[in-house]
């Protein structure tokens, strides 16, 4: 027999999932706040997982830094977390 599940119960199954990702985002993002705050040169960012260096760009929605010559990458970053390139912050390291 087959049974379908009514449209109310999809709506609380992808709520309880939304949910779950927004509080991961928000952990996610304390943790990259964290790390650039106590960066004392041996903290890894960006996909290469080297320290900061030269140009780096910040993602708005994660908070993560990335260097700025992996500027494909960064727009595939911003693409998989549903966001718009224009949201970078972009701020050079010393």
């Amino acid at each position: 027999m087959y049974f379908m599940k009514s449209s109310s119960s999809y709506k609380i199954h992808f709520q309880g999932a939304e949910e779950q990702e927004m509080v991961a985002m928000r952990e996610l993002r304390v943790e990259n706040l964290k790390k650039r705050m106590n960066d004392t040169g041996d903290v890894k960012y960006c996909i290469c997982r080297r320290g900061s260096s030269g140009f780096m760009l910040q993602c708005e929605l994660c908070k993560d830094w990335f260097h700025g010559m992996y500027n494909t990458v960064l727009l595939h970053h911003h693409h998989h977390h549903h966001h718009v390139p224009e949201g970078l912050g972009v701020f050079p390291v010393p």
